[in-house]
């Protein structure tokens, strides 16, 4: 039984990878993300409180990166009505939930370094606090049923 199961998980394993891998240019980051950290963790996969911690970094990474970064931008030109001066361009992106929007002149790029701060920032903690509860729960004294 225990073989079957090595064998489910690496097939897992193996499809979270290769259809991250296709499909990486549209929804495949979180998948192939996914199927690496399964990958990594092969040796522990019988440890709930591993497989737990290490799906909660992942996911983390992933709603801190997905909720800060630029996702949509919009540009628009401001044309002088006097004279033949230069048009200004805006470029303007936001977050997907409007948390944080990016401002700039002409064709601008903003950085995605503050979503993949937040998605660090966010997996430290999702990370952190699994753990956490997944060693508490091992370590605590059991009540003694006699008593």
């Amino acid at each position: 039984m225990g073989a079957m199961r090595a064998w489910a998980y690496a097939t897992l394993v193996l499809v979270l990878v290769l259809f991250g891998y296709l499909a990486l240019f549209s929804i495949g980051a979180p998948f192939l993300l996914s199927g690496l950290m399964l990958a990594v963790l092969f040796p522990w996969r019988t440890r709930r409180g591993v497989l737990a911690t290490g799906t909660a970094v992942v996911l983390g990474l992933v709603v801190g990166y997905v909720l800060v970064a630029p996702l949509g931008c919009t540009g628009s030109v401001s044309i002088p009505s006097v004279g033949l001066g230069q048009s200004e361009g805006t470029t303007v992106c936001s977050s997907l939930l409007d948390i944080v929007r990016y401002e700039g002149s002409g064709m601008y790029n903003p950085s995605l370094l503050p979503g993949l701060l937040a998605g660090l920032g966010l997996a430290t903690i999702a990370g952190v606090s699994t753990a956490w509860y997944y060693a508490r729960r091992t370590t605590r004294p059991r009540a003694d049923p006699l008593a």
